[in-house]
């Protein structure tokens, strides 16, 4: 018989291992018409990174089960690593990928879509991750 502590402590760590600790946000966003012939662009709307080191957003579609699918990515530049505080950027514009039409196959039924924007890290394992925010994010046609 397995003590009540033991089980507490092992459930916690399981809970802890299944949750998403990489801080990224998502959002639900509408899906515009004729999608599926069109260029479409992810906008990400009032995005507040530090200015001391560079911040790579990825972009990804969630499917029904829970699948990530890849649309796009964008980067800014840190000011310096001298740099204190944060910068805002007011829109950045992310040329969606085929994979949204991907996701479209397999939601064909769908008129919003689940958005994960996380940061892709800078490849520096020992850094700590960056602490960053998106306000809004829209898929439109340019």
């Amino acid at each position: 018989m397995i003590p009540g502590r033991i089980l507490f402590g092992l459930a916690t760590a399981c809970m802890a291992a299944v949750q998403p600790g990489d801080g990224a946000k998502r959002f639900q966003v509408e899906v515009p018409a004729a999608v599926e012939s069109r260029q479409t662009h992810l906008l990400l709307r009032d995005v507040v990174v530090p200015r001391n080191r560079a911040v790579v957003l990825r972009a990804y579609a969630l499917g029904a089960d829970s699948a990530k699918i890849f649309l796009g990515t964008t980067a800014i530049p840190g000011i310096s690593r001298e740099a204190t505080g944060t910068s805002t950027t007011a829109l950045l514009r992310i040329n969606v990928t085929t994979g949204l039409r991907r996701w479209l196959a397999t939601s064909r039924s769908a008129r919003k879509v689940d958005v994960e924007i996380s940061d892709a890290g800078s490849g520096d394992s020992t850094a700590p991750r960056s602490t960053w925010s998106v306000r809004a994010v829209e898929l439109v046609h340019p």
